[in-house]
């Protein structure tokens, strides 16, 4: 003590029981449980195993007829490629 009127300190160290252990042993196992489940849902099923899958392009095509003067016919073909999938294809993107 350093005067009259100062408070006395005191520190208390008490080892941690055995049960305190397994508690940090069982959040320590939580959070890397978690850790693991956020890398498998948010980087895994979204980024990682998507890239590994083809793109789907499904060919959409439309044809029309219009009669036109002598009995000829005009026909129109317009023909795309509707990417159904979760990747860009190299093809789909010009290169």
């Amino acid at each position: 003590m350093n005067g009259p009127n100062s408070v006395p300190e005191y520190r208390v160290y008490s080892e941690p029981s055995p049960v305190e252990h397994w508690r940090h042993l069982v959040e320590i196992v939580a959070l890397v449980t978690a850790a693991v489940w956020v890398f498998y849902v948010f980087v895994y099923r979204e980024r990682i195993k998507p890239s590994g899958e083809p793109p789907r392009l499904e060919p959409v095509v439309s044809i029309v007829h219009e009669p036109l003067q002598g009995g000829k016919e005009l026909v129109t073909i317009a023909a795309t490629l509707k990417n159904s999938g979760r990747l860009i294809s190299r093809w789909a993107r010009g290169s």
